[in-house]
């Protein structure tokens, strides 16, 4: 909210991918509590929903107790990506998620997944678009429309054809376009 407070921004378009899906619209519905004007629009990109996220234990303990070598951060971008990713973008991402901060990675694990903001800051008003991946495993249209629509007074879903959950990675220029024709030009 600093930020976008100290840019003292009169119109803008906030945008979240994943978790920070789940902050942008809790952004959006309190930014008028902090004396922030909301964004125009609100673009969330295979977000997590705002209530508590249906993961399992075994999952995020998994996740919260996995060595973060090169062999399974490999496996990790390859099991939230379709689309073939160029070799240098792969090695980037299998980078970055090796050098996670290991308590923002637990962290989102075990809290960030498990906090339930909707009584909080359902419903939202700031006109939303709700991106899917077409094999997203986890975010598709079907979850979205059940755990994040009904929160979003003003929401529509549309479903990038060919990616995984990676989407600005696997599918940039389709990406690109599905915001252009929303935010306008």
């Amino acid at each position: 909210m600093q930020t976008i407070k100290g840019l003292n921004l009169d119109r803008y378009v906030l945008v979240g991918h994943s978790m920070t899906g789940k902050v942008a619209a809790i952004v959006a519905s309190k930014a008028e509590e902090y004396g922030i004007k909301g964004p125009e629009k609100l673009v969330l990109l295979t977000p997590t929903p705002l209530g508590v996220e249906p993961i399992s234990q075994e999952m995020i303990d998994g996740l919260v107790h996995m060595e973060r070598n090169k062999e399974n951060c490999e496996k990790f971008v390859l099991s939230h990506s379709h689309a073939k990713l160029p070799q240098a973008i792969f090695d980037r991402t299998v980078e970055a998620v090796m050098q996670v901060n290991p308590d923002a990675w637990a962290a989102w694990l075990l809290h960030g997944t498990q906090e339930d903001w909707i009584s909080r800051a359902s419903p939202i008003k700031t006109e939303t678009l709700i991106i899917t991946a077409e094999y997203d495993p986890e975010w598709s249209a079907p979850v979205q429309n059940r755990l994040t629509v009904p929160h979003h007074q003003h929401a529509r879903v549309t479903t990038i054809k060919g990616s995984g959950h990676l989407v600005p990675l696997e599918a940039p220029e389709a990406l690109v376009a599905t915001l252009r024709e929303f935010v306008g030009n």
